[in-house]
């Protein structure tokens, strides 16, 4: 089952497992890792993930990746 569900992070900078903690206790225990990076910028410019893709512009990062203001983030979880 896919779920999808956006968050505000209160405070900058954290690493992708301190942000899950944001999101609820259980979330962070399930050992986050950012999948895929990429800025709001870039992806209102290029108008879509697949095109981002193509030009390059996502990511991937590890566990301690520290998350900046603008970022999006598609998360996996350990379940």
């Amino acid at each position: 089952m896919l779920t999808i569900s956006a968050y505000l992070i209160a405070s900058l900078p954290r690493n992708s497992r301190t942000a899950a903690l944001n999101l609820g206790s259980p979330m962070a225990v399930m050992c986050p890792r950012p999948e895929t990076v990429i800025r709001f910028d870039d992806l209102m410019a290029c108008g879509s993930e697949a095109e981002a893709r193509k030009k390059g512009l996502l990511r991937t990062e590890g566990k301690q990746y520290v998350v900046q203001d603008g970022d999006i983030l598609n998360i996996l979880f350990n379940v």
